[in-house]
């Protein structure tokens, strides 16, 4: 019993030492995030694309599941640029869970396009949960899921 109580103790231990922030690569992750995002409010995909997995997984909002680079950037793409949100990055908080991975919750809010290519005021909260895994060419975005946030 005192063996599987001290298990159970270290488990929890090794949890919560790795989800503290390591600062050496977290501006690395944030960079990531946030180039993904200017990639997509400027309907550059294929910058959008340089810093994701080619089976890169994407949960949408109203719980659709897209699996790999190529389908989830065609669904982006395929709502026209005119009508397409932008977003607007309130937070990012980084957590490292191992050596070549991180988690990433990113709050901010969605600001409706015009019609005209251009915004409107800021209209919908959001938070997305994204998985970064660390490759030789630096951090790529491996999985994410967005939620809309109501306070």
């Amino acid at each position: 019993m005192k063996k599987l109580l001290l298990v159970v103790m270290c488990l929890q231990l090794s949890v919560a030492s790795a989800l503290v922030p390591v600062s050496g690569a977290t501006s690395e992750i944030r960079h990531t995030i946030e180039r993904f995002y200017q990639s997509l409010n400027a309907n550059d995909f294929e910058s959008a694309a340089q810093v994701t997995t080619p089976d890169w997984e994407h949960v949408t909002a109203s719980g659709r599941w897209l699996r790999g680079q190529d389908a989830v950037i065609r669904d982006i793409k395929g709502v026209g640029p005119m009508h397409r949100d932008r977003f607007v990055i309130e937070d990012i908080q980084v957590r490292r869970t191992g050596q070549e991975s991180a988690l990433v919750i990113v709050t901010g809010y969605k600001s409706a396009a015009d019609g005209l290519g251009g915004a409107t005021e800021a209209y919908d909260k959001q938070i997305s949960t994204f998985v970064l895994v660390h490759r030789k060419s630096g951090w790529l975005i491996a999985h994410d899921h967005t939620s809309d946030g109501h306070e």
